[in-house]
């Protein structure tokens, strides 16, 4: 069992000001989509703000792709030509892209797509072939990475095209490769395993021959995501509960531990890695809060200090949050591994006099959440109510009423500041007529 720990800070909520108060606008994470019906999610692709795609490890049913055209808020399924189990998902352009996985652990298969996902077709499917990761870097050239486990041969396989996918050559190499990213058609580099240790391999002609990457393989041990964003600069992000960021800005030829998780409390497992540009960067995983939830760290400065940015305290998951993927500094989704959708974008401002009233209660989550001064509860009442809006701590006490008194329809604002209650998560419960609902609320320094 992958087990991580994340020392907890105390925080308080004490009302600065009054209800009705608008939210200035900013950008952070939220969750815009629960797909309940989904297990084993396991990556996220978009073309542009509004075509994206998720796979599904689902090898007892047909549709083991999903699409939305809206941003991440609504999904449709997609018929593939088999109960796959999808590992990564690449696109092109909006209509254009592979998937790659396998069936039941022993055939590995690519299918692609020109329609934007309506129909697929399938392109290799070939015994003990079990394709991992893969990238599209033009409509006519991709590369796959995995490996080939037999009973006779095991190593690990690079497969690419030239010509949209119409054929496929193969490499075998090291052991096994995980991940593979492109920042153009001639660089790439890819997650790989050499005998026991991990390892960075390099191409810097469009896969024809890769180069092996050294970094501190004792220390760091194997990489479980690698980020690039142009042909000099790139990030890896380790495997260990108190993972070490690795940082090159020479495309490689040497890796230097940048960062190390776990100083301060900072301790988590990630998943995945993501820059969007040279300062800001994301990675997605996991941690301990009285239980695994899906979390979301933030780089502002190249990588050289990362703060707690999300955290879905209302998701258990042992695996969190698997993948992440950012268009640019203000936009990215990352998924769970039970099917949230989590988006990154502009925080529109609740309007103050909105002249629509309400139709249901209804309670937000805090944001932003974690936070480490200030934050926003919103909620909204459909009609005249007494209202009781107050904060527990982890053994259901209450340490503050927040609200208690009659308030009229409307949609409210509410602004805390922290300082002075234990370390903790704490829970906000608010109460009107016959509804209640609680929300969870954490505060970091």
């Amino acid at each position: 069992m992958r087990r991580t720990l994340l020392t907890l800070l105390g925080f308080i909520f004490i009302p600065c000001c009054g209800a009705h108060e608008a939210m200035a606008q900013q950008y952070g994470w939220s969750k815009v989509a629960d797909l309940i019906d989904l297990y084993q999610t396991t990556a996220i692709e978009f073309a542009d703000s509004l075509n994206g795609w998720l796979g599904v490890m689902n090898a007892n049913a047909v549709k083991a792709i999903y699409k939305t055209s809206d941003g991440g808020h609504t999904w449709q399924t997609q018929l593939a030509p088999l109960a796959l189990n999808v590992r990564s998902i690449s696109f092109v352009n909006a209509l254009q892209g592979w998937t790659v996985g396998d069936l039941g652990n022993a055939f590995g298969y690519i299918i692609q797509t020109t329609d934007g996902g309506k129909t697929w077709t399938e392109q290799r499917n070939i015994l003990h072939h079990l394709y991992a990761s893969g990238s599209a870097q033009t409509t006519q050239q991709a590369v796959t990475v995995g490996r080939l486990d037999s009973f006779l041969v095991r190593t690990g396989l690079v497969a690419r095209t030239t010509n949209g996918g119409s054929r496929w050559q193969e490499q075998r190499l090291l052991t096994r490769i995980d991940k593979v990213e492109f920042v153009d058609q001639f660089h790439g580099w890819a997650i790989a395993v050499e005998g026991d240790s991990g390892s960075i391999i390099h191409t810097r002609n469009g896969s024809l021959s890769w180069t092996l990457q050294h970094y501190d393989r004792e220390e760091v041990i194997h990489l479980s995501g690698i980020s690039f964003v142009d042909s000099l600069h790139g990030w890896g992000i380790s495997v260990l509960e108190a993972p070490w960021l690795l940082r090159t800005t020479n495309g490689g030829k040497t890796w230097e531990k940048f960062y190390k998780f776990g100083a301060g409390g900072r301790s988590a497992l990630f998943n995945d890695i993501c820059f969007a540009d040279s300062l800001n960067g994301w990675l997605c995983g996991n941690a301990n809060y009285n239980g695994f939830v899906p979390i979301i760290f933030r780089t502002p400065d190249g990588g050289r200090s990362w703060r707690l940015e999300f955290a879905d305290l209302e998701t258990p998951n042992l695996f969190g949050a698997v993948d992440i993927v950012a268009l640019d500094q203000h936009l990215a989704w990352a998924i769970s591994y039970t099917g949230e959708i989590y988006k990154y974008g502009l925080v529109t401002a609740v309007k103050e006099h909105d002249p629509t009233p309400p139709l249901t209660f209804s309670l937000s989550q805090n944001y932003p959440n974690p936070f480490n001064a200030r934050t926003i509860i919103h909620y909204q009442l459909p009609k005249r109510s007494h209202v009781e809006l107050r904060v527990y701590d982890a053994m259901g006490r209450a340490v503050r009423t927040l609200v208690n008194h009659v308030q009229p329809p409307g949609r409210y604002n509410l602004s805390f500041e922290g300082s002075g209650l234990a370390s903790g998560i704490y829970r906000y419960t608010l109460k009107a007529e016959n509804f209640e609902m609680a929300k969870s609320m954490l505060f970091l320094e």
